[in-house]
């Protein structure tokens, strides 16, 4: 085996670009001979995935992929959230993007990485594997993927599948606090077809996450917690459900404006200091 990044650039652009080198072709970097791993690696990733999911398709995607059927699948979703696209008030409606991620146990997806030669994960379609239907209960139209997205595989059988989604759901806004300054809502994530007893749905985090959000100029957001519940369905069924929950608070107009001009100050008074300095200095050198 070569050194990490010790393969040359012509290996690597065969690859990519779908030329097949034999592998009884050596490959000739300024004079030497290395072994073309990357090519031989490739091989064994493609050849595991076709087993992989050669045995899915024998097993096929309806019924959960677990060894006991009377366990409950564990699936840890985590929410994080973008940005605030809109929230309109008089209609109760909100539009944020914002991502998931869930992670579950697959065990039609586990090897063992030494006897395969192969990394310890791989990505695959999330078309050809079983996956939970968690959805948002209290939205408004069909979430909007904002590109496809592959699934996380590590050799144990872990799965993780992380999307990015502009969501439209409901909030509700009491007639007598239509002209208030703070907003009380939540995103219902939960299960539509399997009970808590099936699919055990859990937060991994007590809140959703804000390290990618982007301020809003009219609202800010607080008292962000998550919560697990179990709720009934209107088919005589309990789901696990996850319920966020947050404030919406109005920004105050002068609050900005104060900001404003304060920065505008703090400019104006920046470029004024390398006159200034330059005046004293010539005034020290006339005296």
């Amino acid at each position: 085996m070569s050194r990490p990044g010790s393969e040359p650039p012509a290996s690597r652009t065969a690859w990519t670009m779908g030329t097949e080198v034999p592998r009884s072709y050596p490959l000739v970097h300024r004079g030497g001979l290395i072994c073309p791993c990357v090519l031989v690696q490739a091989n064994d990733e493609k050849h595991l995935v076709k087993n992989l999911l050669g045995s899915y398709a024998k097993a096929g995607v309806n019924g959960r992929p677990t060894s006991n059927s009377t366990d409950p699948t564990k699936v840890n979703i985590t929410f994080g959230l973008i940005e605030l696209r809109e929230f309109d008030i008089e209609n109760q409606e909100v539009v944020m993007v914002g991502w998931t991620a869930l992670e579950w146990q697959d065990e039609l997806l586990k090897w063992d990485p030494a006897n395969t030669g192969t990394s310890n994960h791989i990505s695959l379609d999330s078309q050809q594997i079983w996956i939970p239907d968690i959805l948002l209960s209290n939205a408004l139209s069909k979430p909007e993927p904002l590109h496809h997205t592959r699934v996380h595989v590590t050799y144990t059988g872990k799965v993780v599948w992380i999307n990015t989604y502009k969501y439209h759901f409901y909030c509700k806004v009491p007639k007598d606090q239509m002209t208030s300054d703070t907003f009380d809502c939540h995103m219902k994530f939960v299960s539509w077809s399997m009970d808590s007893n099936t699919l055990d749905l859990r937060n991994k985090e007590d809140r959703f996450d804000t390290v990618y959000y982007v301020n809003n100029r009219d609202w800010e957001f607080f008292k962000n917690k998550a919560i697990r519940e179990d709720v009934e369905m209107p088919w005589d069924m309990k789901s696990a459900q996850i319920k966020y929950e947050f404030t919406l608070k109005r920004r105050q107009t002068h609050e900005d404006n104060d900001d404003t001009e304060s920065s505008a100050v703090r400019i104006r008074v920046v470029a004024f200091l390398p006159v200034t300095f330059a005046c004293l200095l010539r005034l020290a050198a006339l005296l």
